[in-house]
């Protein structure tokens, strides 16, 4: 990773780390850019990181009109997030022109499909840095990830190595732009495209077969029944959907409080509408009521897509259930019975 006085950024080699694709088109991932504060707002406010994937349509030299940007914003949690703590592992340059070798031990790994679980905001853009060209391909995740507080203020403190003392505010965030463009929801915008077999690592993958023969051997020594292993293998399937189940249902809860956040602040704007004055001021406000309306929608959109999911899952786990333990079943049970319907207010 580069500090380079302007952000904290990694260049990708050729199609390293894969890409991703919408529809026939695919584009190749190529630079990993950080700010701080975002760039992007979230329910109206900035957040404490923005990571910028910059990527290139495949085969094609690097323009702005051939630019897929995928932006998503980072928020403080008490859990922390796998990829975040990757990217941090090494030491991150705090330093304007020294860099670092992030990412470097097992079990670092940069797992970017877990980013990508969300509705996304299309729009076309501009480059956030000079020369700013326009034609850029925005994809801004709508729903902030959470991360460790810590993870964020390591990021921060770095990015704040390049602020000048000319600065309102310290860190290396554009200034927030009004915004007039046409603006898409699209679930499940991107699909991940893997890197290339050339740049895979042999020691890794010498590693991974060798744990792999290890495994066979160590399940082959093992003399249990058939019947134990069945019972061993519904057991395991049981634990790994009422985990699936716990997961969706914290993203639902999640998608509601921020609903409850941006469609607040999109009654609060509405109501506060005929106290604006005319001309300049007055198109401005609106435009920031149609980004609040869109955010509003697409949340309420991400809530119910969870709720199908949730139910789904509530589905294939009762089919999976034959004998669990006592501690599961009560678990379940009271979680199901503290989840009330959710009513359509559309």
């Amino acid at each position: 990773m580069q500090n380079d006085g302007r952000v904290l950024s990694i260049l990708v080699e050729g199609n390293s780390l894969g890409g991703i694709s919408l529809g026939a088109v695919t584009w190749d991932l190529k630079q990993i850019v950080l700010h701080s504060p975002s760039e992007h707002t979230f329910g109206g406010r900035q957040v404490p990181l923005e990571m910028q994937l910059f990527h290139g349509l495949a085969g094609e030299p690097l323009t702005p009109k051939a630019t897929a940007v995928v932006s998503m914003g980072f928020v403080a949690s008490p859990q922390p997030l796998f990829f975040l703590e990757s990217l941090r592992q090494g030491g991150l340059p705090d330093q304007v022109g020294t860099s670092s070798m992030v990412n470097r031990q097992t079990p670092a790994a940069l797992n970017f499909r877990q980013l990508f679980n969300s509705t996304f905001l299309e729009y076309s853009g501009s480059l956030t840095m000079p020369p700013c060209s326009t034609g850029v391909r925005w994809f801004v995740r709508s729903q902030p990830v959470p991360a460790k507080l810590a993870a964020l203020d390591d990021f921060r403190h770095a990015i704040r190595s390049m602020s000048s003392l000319h600065q309102d505010h310290p860190g290396n965030a554009r200034q927030l732009q009004s915004f007039a463009a046409s603006m898409k929801v699209i679930e499940r915008t991107t699909q991940i495209v893997e890197g290339s077999a050339a740049a895979r690592d042999p020691e890794f993958e010498r590693a991974a077969m060798e744990a792999e023969t290890e495994s066979d051997s160590l399940a082959s020594s093992l003399h249990t029944s058939e019947q134990e292993k069945e019972e061993q293998e519904k057991e395991k399937k049981y634990q790994a959907c009422a985990m699936e189940i716990n997961i969706v249902r914290q993203k639902l809860e999640s998608a509601k409080a921020q609903i409850s956040v941006e469609c607040g602040s999109l009654e609060q704007a509405r109501s506060t509408l005929p106290t604006v004055g005319q001309g300049l001021t007055r198109i401005q406000f609106l435009k920031r009521i149609y980004g609040l309306d869109q955010l509003c929608k697409a949340n309420k959109a991400v809530e119910k897509r969870l709720e199908k999911e949730l139910a789904t899952w509530r589905s294939h786990c009762s089919k999976l259930k034959t004998t669990s333990p006592p501690e599961q079943t009560q678990e379940q049970s009271s979680e199901e019975s503290s989840e009330q319907p959710i009513s359509d207010s559309d």
